[in-house]
């Protein structure tokens, strides 16, 4: 009889273990739902060009015939970059993350949206991949909204190693050792920057205010093809960080499932004087 009734209590809490696991993912799938809900219009007309080739259906990518859809140049850009899909849950983690006012809501954009599947696109993503240095770029910019900073600057020196070329890891690096009274390694790092990139009006407004001595820095002599790597393929001009920065190439005209309508661009001019602004990192707030 004794051991009938401990079997009878293992029993019952096999049982309130199976419901409370239940009840657990029930409420996990709730509130992934309740974070990520549907993909509305507007924030599908703000994603970059080559996710927008995506359809979506009641609030939903669809997937089927995105490869298709893309033009040769799009092809080129996305190359290697397996999962694709996952990339362009980032720029949507970046829009709800800035509209968002509660902070639990914020992590979970940070965490879930990008830096899960920034790390997820590296995993997947061949170490030639033309966008593997921007899978970088948004791992380390969303490592600092979490105030890892260390990290993050590891995930720009590795950005900028795959491709020098780009001014955003030298332009965030700097603005980090700034916030870490560092002005002088801020200074060298905005130096080694214009040294790839001679004619970024960020990198040179930066070396300015920074207390660089003139003339600017003389560039690094010219690699051939790997020199003319950024025109050829398109990748994004330098933006300064005050204004609406981004790490995704735009690459294409053409609206939503290759339209003629032109899609929103931003018309921000080189070298423009505005002060930062409070949100960086944020590519799709209004400029002050």
């Amino acid at each position: 009889m004794r051991a009938s009734r401990h079997i009878f209590q293992y029993i019952c809490r096999l049982l309130c273990l199976a419901l409370m696991v239940k009840a657990l993912t029930a409420y996990a799938a709730s509130r992934e739902l309740y974070y990520l809900g549907s993909v509305t219009e507007s924030e599908y007309l703000q994603l970059p060009t080559y996710c927008r080739k995506f359809e979506l259906e009641n609030g939903a990518f669809i997937y089927d015939n995105f490869v298709a859809s893309l033009t040769p140049e799009e092809r080129a850009i996305t190359l290697n970059s397996g999962g694709f899909h996952h990339y362009c849950r980032i720029p949507l983690g970046w829009m709800r993350y800035y509209s968002s006012k509660e902070k639990d809501k914020k992590g979970y954009y940070i965490q879930y949206f990008i830096l899960n599947e920034a790390d997820y696109m590296l995993r997947g993503s061949s170490q030639d991949a033309p966008l593997r240095p921007y899978f970088h770029i948004e791992k380390a910019r969303a490592l600092v909204t979490m105030k890892h900073e260390e990290r993050a600057i590891a995930e720009y020196l590795m950005a900028s190693r795959l491709d020098p070329h780009i001014p955003t890891p030298y332009l965030d690096m700097a603005r980090i050792h700034v916030r870490l009274n560092n002005k002088q390694k801020a200074l060298e790092l905005i130096t080694e920057g214009l040294k790839y990139n001679p004619d970024s009006e960020a990198l040179r407004k930066r070396y300015v205010e920074f207390g660089g001595q003139m003339p600017y820095p003389t560039p690094y002599p010219a690699k051939g093809a790997q020199a003319q790597q950024p025109a050829e393929q398109e990748k994004p001009k330098d933006v300064v960080p005050s204004e609406r920065p981004t790490a995704t190439p735009e690459i294409a005209t053409k609206g939503r499932h290759g339209s003629d309508k032109p899609v929103q661009q931003d018309n921000t001019p080189k070298g423009s004087t505005n002060k930062l602004s409070d949100n960086p990192f944020c590519r799709f707030c209004p400029v002050p």
